[in-house]
């Protein structure tokens, strides 16, 4: 059986198409949600900012959080106004 250089180039084309159809879809995103039941101390949350340490702070209604990549752990703070201590952090500055 002969083929003719139309039908090469045909044949060829569609197996570059099939073969590189895989590879042109892109990278593939995997979420995992968090909820109360997985250590997120509320599930309304106001602020995530990432730190140069690579950690993840969540501000949510019940107060602020660490994620590791892991799990969250509540930060515990004194109350300002029974000790005087006012909490500042780095790069952000309050309103006066």
């Amino acid at each position: 059986m002969r083929f003719n250089i139309r039908q090469i180039v045909s044949l060829s084309t569609f197996v570059c198409l099939f073969l590189f159809s895989e590879a042109s879809l892109g990278q593939t995103y995997r979420f995992k949600n968090y909820r109360a039941e997985s250590g997120l101390p509320s599930e309304v949350i106001y602020l995530l900012s990432q730190d140069v340490d690579g950690y993840l702070w969540v501000g949510t209604t019940e107060g602020l959080s660490r994620f590791d990549g892991f799990e969250f752990f509540k930060v515990q703070f004194p109350d300002d106004e029974a000790t005087g201590v006012k909490l500042e952090l780095p790069g952000h500055r309050t309103a006066r």
